[in-house]
């Protein structure tokens, strides 16, 4: 394959994604994840995320910026099930496009399974963040143990996706890309791909690209390649995404 533009963003980045392989135990709630992207032309992945939660996905429109979250989080209700929260960035605004339990069939009984997606439910069309800040959904007041449980849940999963989805940080950043062979892993500096030319936003930027990357040291992948991405500048920037447009050959 040969690389024919690399482009820089401020949004978060941490897995670019073209079929991954996930756990068995865990791998339809993840397929309602992914299925919940549909409507981005990429996305990314941390999986595992943190202790609190399992998985966090990013979904990118064609200008890189994020404009769909997704995240898993596995709790206990009546049984260990996963709850599914997808945010959709309308305007300046984030909305909850989806609230749901994608395994709730471990609930055996019918009634506590409509309970529960009865309480995943009103978060549903909610707007989560705003130029005012947060609105979360009462998890203090609920009646019963397990409505506290979903609430505070979905609540912890809406704070993260927006948190990773807000407004573009604005800085510096160089990101340099290393390549060697699989039998020479890892890959270090003295395989620099770029020769000088890394891909850089430069001060008080949020975005770049180079659409001629001829004078790149090399710019053909092999299969069996190893890339390592490193940062070999940044200011103020703390997320970033870099993509490269590749060309089978």
């Amino acid at each position: 394959m040969k690389i024919v533009r690399a482009c820089v963003f401020t949004a978060a980045v941490w897995l670019a994604c073209s079929g991954v392989g996930f756990p068995e135990d865990r791998a339809a709630a993840q397929k309602a994840a992914l299925d919940s992207l549909s409507g981005a032309v990429s996305y990314s992945i941390k999986s595992p995320y943190s202790q609190a939660i399992d998985d966090v996905y990013l979904g990118y429109d064609k200008d890189g910026k994020p404009n769909l979250g997704a995240a898993l989080r596995k709790f206990k209700t009546f049984q260990v099930v996963y709850a599914l929260l997808v945010i959709e960035k309308q305007g300046e605004k984030f909305v909850v496009k989806n609230a749901t339990i994608p395994d709730i069939s471990l609930i055996d009984d019918k009634e506590k399974q409509d309970k529960v997606m009865k309480a995943a439910s009103d978060f549903s069309g909610k707007t989560v963040k705003e130029a005012s800040g947060m609105v979360r959904v009462d998890a203090v007041s609920g009646a019963t143990p397990y409505y506290k449980s979903i609430y505070a849940t979905f609540n912890l999963m809406a704070e993260k996706l927006t948190a990773y989805s807000s407004p573009d940080v604005i800085g510096k950043d160089v990101i340099d890309i290393w390549k060697d062979t699989y039998a020479n892993f890892p890959p270090t500096n003295t395989d620099s791909m770029c020769d000088g030319k890394e891909p850089t936003i430069a001060a008080s930027g949020t975005k770049a690209q180079d659409t001629s990357i001829t004078d790149w040291t090399t710019d053909d992948i092999a299969a069996g390649d190893i890339l390592r991405f490193n940062v070999d500048s940044c200011t103020t920037i703390t997320r970033a995404t870099l993509a490269l447009k590749v060309t089978r050959v």
